[in-house]
């Protein structure tokens, strides 16, 4: 049994913090064929103080993936907690002249504090050309805040 205490320093900015507890055995008899482990652990210390939640979108970008498109949605997290975004948070809406293309589920994401982290989503649908794309958040409990915005991109 293993047990891990921690203890935020005096001086931490508030937020999340993550750490790596890195364990290694080792074999206790010089005979035979030596064998070795790591086993890498994330921890994750909350330091107590204001809580800033804030999410960015930084680019949209498009590749083939087959018939498919895949839309690259780069997100950068401006805050200091770490944040799941996508599911029941965010939607990207593709739009051309005001009318919708489509409404793309963004797929769950944990993005860390001052960090940012790509988001995938697969478009099937036959619009091609120069079209909109908009990051759409919803306002619902536990999701961050996410500022909207709208990028023009190729399909």
């Amino acid at each position: 049994m293993l047990t891990v205490v921690s203890r935020v320093p005096l001086r931490a900015e508030p937020g999340d913090h993550s750490e790596l507890v890195l364990l290694t055995t080792r074999s206790r008899t010089p005979r035979g064929l030596p064998v070795r482990l790591r086993l890498g652990v994330i921890v994750v210390v909350r330091a107590p103080g204001k809580v800033v939640r804030r999410i960015d979108v930084l680019r949209i970008r498009t590749r083939r993936a087959g018939r498919a498109r895949v839309l690259g949605v780069l997100l950068a997290n401006r805050g200091n907690v770490t944040e799941t975004v996508g599911g029941s948070c965010a939607l990207v809406w593709l739009h051309r002249r005001g009318r919708i293309l489509a409404r793309l589920r963004t797929p769950e994401r944990r993005i860390l504090p001052h960090t940012s982290g790509l988001v995938e989503l697969t478009y099937r649908g036959h619009a091609r050309g120069r079209i909109a794309a908009r990051v759409v958040p919803l306002s619902r409990p536990g999701c961050p805040r996410i500022r909207s915005r709208e990028l023009y991109l190729t399909l």
